[in-house]
C-alpha cells in the first residue's frame, strides 16, 4: 500500500508540475503579445545579430532603405523619418545582410552597403537558423518565441536599465590615445592581406545582380577609420576591386583625412563620432 501511494503521489506531482509549466508558458506568451516590451539587452554578439535579423524579417511595414554592414556601422542610429533600417552586424559583414534581405523576399527601394569588410563571407549558420521553415512561421505568429523575448533577456534588460551607463555617458567616452596609437601602429606593422575567395565573390555578384534586376538603388560607402589607416594597401585593393567589378554602382569614400571623426581602436567610431557621421550620411548620402 505505501508503495502504490508513493507512485500515485509522484504521478500527481509530475502532472501538476507539467501543468504549472504549461500555464506559465501560456501566460508568458500572452504577456509578451500584449506588452511587446522594448528589449535591447542581449547575451552575446551572435544573439544580438540574430535579433537584428529577426526584427527586420518580421517587421510588418518594412522601411524603404536598408544599411548592410559590419560592427563599424552598427552605431549609426536613425530616426523614423529617415526610413532606414540598420542591418549591420557586429563581427559580421554586409553580405550576410544582403542574403537576409534576399531570402526574406522583400525588395527595398535603396540598399547602402558598407564596404570596409567586403571579404567576409555570409553567416551561413545565422541564415539557416533564421529561415528554418517551421520555426520561421511559428516565430512570426507567436512573438514570444522570437530570440529577443527570452526570459533571460527580459531580466537582463531590467538589470541593465538599473545599472547600465546612460546614453550621455557613452556619448562622452574618452579616447585612450596611448592605446589607440598602439593599435594603429600594430595594424600598420602587421597589415591584413586583402583576399576574397571565389565563392564569396560569386555570392556578391549574385546578390548585386538580383537587386539590380529588381530595381533597387545600390550604393557602396566606407565607414571612416583613423586617418592613418585609410590608404593602406588592403584598403586600396578593396576599392580597386569594387570599382572594377561593380563600376556602375555609386561608391562614397569618407576618408576622414582631417580626423574629424574619432575612433577608440583605429577602426570603430566613438558614439559621438558615430552620431556625427550619421548626420553626414543623412545629409550627403541619403539625399
Amino acid at each position: 500500500m505505501p508503495v502504490h501511494l508513493s507512485i500515485f503521489n509522484f504521478r500527481t506531482f509530475l502532472f501538476k508540475s507539467v501543468l504549472l509549466v504549461l500555464v506559465l508558458v501560456v501566460l508568458y506568451i500572452l504577456l509578451i503579445a500584449v506588452m511587446k516590451p522594448s528589449i535591447t539587452f542581449t547575451q552575446n554578439q551572435y544573439q544580438a545579430n540574430f535579433i537584428f535579423a529577426q526584427d527586420f524579417v518580421y517587421e510588418e511595414r518594412k522601411l524603404p532603405r536598408v544599411i548592410v554592414g559590419s560592427s563599424m556601422a552598427t552605431r549609426m542610429k536613425f530616426t523614423k523619418d529617415d526610413g532606414v533600417y540598420n542591418l549591420a552586424f557586429g563581427g559580421g559583414g554586409p553580405l550576410s545582410g544582403l542574403e537576409i534581405i534576399r531570402h526574406s523576399g522583400y525588395v527595398p527601394e535603396e540598399i547602402y552597403i558598407e564596404s570596409n569588410v567586403f571579404a567576409m563571407p555570409a553567416d551561413s549558420k545565422m541564415l539557416k537558423n533564421l529561415f528554418t521553415p517551421l520555426l520561421f512561421q511559428l516565430r512570426g505568429k507567436v512573438i514570444a518565441f522570437q530570440e529577443k523575448y527570452q526570459l533571460l533577456n527580459l531580466v537582463g534588460e531590467m538589470l541593465f536599465r538599473l545599472a547600465g551607463r546612460s546614453q550621455t555617458e557613452r556619448m562622452h567616452q574618452k579616447v585612450d590615445q596611448i592605446l589607440l596609437d598602439k593599435l594603429v601602429s600594430n595594424a600598420l606593422v602587421h597589415p591584413k592581406k586583402f583576399d576574397v575567395d571565389v565563392l564569396t565573390l560569386e555570392l556578391w555578384e549574385k546578390d548585386i545582380d538580383y537587386f539590380q534586376d529588381k530595381g533597387t538603388k545600390l550604393v557602396f560607402f566606407e565607414m571612416p577609420n583613423d586617418s592613418r589607416l585609410i590608404q593602406t594597401k588592403e584598403r586600396r585593393a578593396l576599392r580597386s576591386l569594387i570599382n572594377k567589378k561593380f563600376k556602375i554602382i555609386s561608391y562614397v569614400e569618407e576618408n576622414n583625412t582631417d580626423d574629424k571623426y574619432e575612433t577608440g581602436d583605429g577602426v570603430h567610431l566613438t558614439m559621438k563620432s558615430a552620431s556625427e557621421f550619421t548626420n553626414f550620411f543623412r545629409e550627403h548620402i541619403l539625399q
